[in-house]
């Protein structure tokens, strides 16, 4: 066992793989990545679209029910009966808690915030785009 340390080494190209196969192997990854993009592009272009369907939906069914509460009223009443309203402010604060249109106001908050998650997951993904992924020597 008299083989040397520098002869070992001198001998590594043979182990190493051809420049060919170096690039097909990073031209796939390279691939795979564009993919992964294109499927998340493509996944986030539906959920713009879903999320659009729904807000509008939701003004259709919950609109008209927003613009009639009786919450509108009640608030009013700072305006015109600002005396009273300071004199019951406690009343007047559960009364504004219980006409509140809540579930009409989540059904429309919750398509917001799903296209505002959207909007994040496209800048992400035009960072993303945008730094040039290439393994090309």
């Amino acid at each position: 066992m008299d083989v040397k340390l520098s002869q070992i080494f001198k001998d590594t190209d043979a182990l190493n793989p051809s420049p060919e196969l170096e690039r097909a192997v990073l031209r796939r990854i390279e691939l795979l990545a564009e993919n992964k993009i294109k499927r998340a592009r493509v996944w986030m272009y539906a959920g713009f679209a879903g999320a659009s369907v729904s807000f509008v939906w939701a003004i259709v069914a919950f609109g008209g029910s927003i613009l009639q509460s009786e919450f509108w009223s009640i608030i009013s009443l700072v305006f015109s009966d600002a005396k009273i309203v300071l004199a019951n402010w406690n009343d007047f604060w559960y009364s504004v808690l219980e006409t509140f249109p809540t579930v009409s106001l989540i059904a429309m908050l919750i398509p917001t915030a799903v296209a505002l998650w959207l909007m994040s997951i496209w800048s992400s993904l035009s960072r993303r785009e945008n730094y040039q992924l290439r393994f090309h020597h």
